[in-house]
């Protein structure tokens, strides 16, 4: 079966799959055309073993794996790949999120379908701790976020209290209000 992902490059962030539902279009094209109600999103960052430079090492987990599984999975969702050896950067997970989630109403494209109230941050191990990291840099940017075996700095804490925080561990969910 064909990938459901399409493959972005780029020089100033990550390299990223881009998973867009049914009737979405990824360049040019206008949300009006198509009648299309905006649509929530997904950042998700995978782990440790998925770092390196093959974009298709990202799909062996997480929503990347299941965006292959179930093409009609309802969010548009955006899977950055972290190079060998590093790990998740705030300022370059801004930069990623900045060009594929416009601020400003977007005109054309798959930006256009974006819902800006309706963006979800999650990640598996060393992208649980980049989805804690970049959430309590950038609380405004999400709903909500769901960190699957990561950590974080507790003093910043305080500042995710505008949204549900989920954190899923080996044996425990737990949710913060």
């Amino acid at each position: 079966m064909p990938s459901t992902q399409q493959q972005v490059t780029s020089t100033d962030s990550y390299n990223y799959l881009l998973f867009l539902p049914d009737g979405v279009r990824a360049g040019g094209g206008d949300r009006k055309e198509t009648q299309q109600p905006l649509l929530p999103t997904i950042l998700f960052l995978h782990g440790a073993g998925q770092r390196g430079s093959n974009l298709d090492d990202v799909k062996k987990q997480g929503i990347a794996k299941i965006v292959e599984q179930q093409p009609d999975f309802p969010f548009i969702v955006i899977s950055p790949q972290c190079p060998r050896g590093e790990y998740w950067n705030v300022e370059r997970l801004s930069a990623l999120l900045d060009k594929a989630i416009p601020g400003e109403k977007p005109q054309s494209g798959y930006a256009s379908y974006v819902d800006p109230d309706r963006v979800y941050l999650t990640g598996l191990s060393m992208g649980g701790y980049g989805t804690w990291h970049l959430a309590a840099a950038q609380p405004q940017r999400f709903a909500a976020i769901a960190p699957i075996c990561g950590g974080g700095n507790p003093q910043a804490a305080r500042k995710l209290k505008t949204f549900l925080c989920g954190h899923f561990t080996e044996a425990k969910i737990m949710w913060f209000p």
